[in-house]
């Protein structure tokens, strides 16, 4: 398995390109990793481009990192986490599945353009608070 974490050119989210087959310790690895550079660049949004990775972990590593590792590393209900995918490969779903049933926001994407347009578009409490601000502006 090889992994590439960076931010991404707009400075917006984390992006992490894997390659290879996942396991339970590779995932932890380039996971982590990504956790790290969100943190120094004060980020809560990541990209994970998997078209050329294929999960080999077990269900229960699936279910041990989305309900207990995720949080250990920085990633919260607020998180946002696009998972691109090959349209061909469904070894992502329950990974997916398992984040999402331990409160985390991650989708998955077989589009790079829908999965970045997810990770740009604002939170809806971002929008209800422009909202407010200029209702009370007009007022």
């Amino acid at each position: 398995m090889r992994s590439k974490v960076r931010v991404s050119e707009c400075g917006t989210w984390v992006q992490t390109r894997v390659g290879g087959t996942i396991t339970f310790e590779s995932a932890l690895e380039f996971i982590a990793e990504a956790a790290r550079k969100a943190s120094v660049h004060r980020l809560d949004s990541y990209l994970f481009d998997l078209r050329e990775a294929s999960n080999a972990k077990r269900p229960f590593h699936d279910f041990e990192i989305a309900h207990h590792r995720l949080r250990a590393l920085g990633f919260s209900s607020v998180s946002r986490v696009a998972l691109l995918v090959n349209p061909n490969d469904q070894t992502h779903d329950f990974f997916k599945l398992t984040a999402g049933n331990a409160g985390h926001n991650w989708r998955i994407f077989n589009d790079e353009n829908g999965a970045m347009d997810w990770l740009r578009r604002p939170e809806p409490s971002q929008v209800s608070s422009e909202l407010t601000q200029h209702r009370n502006a007009r007022s």
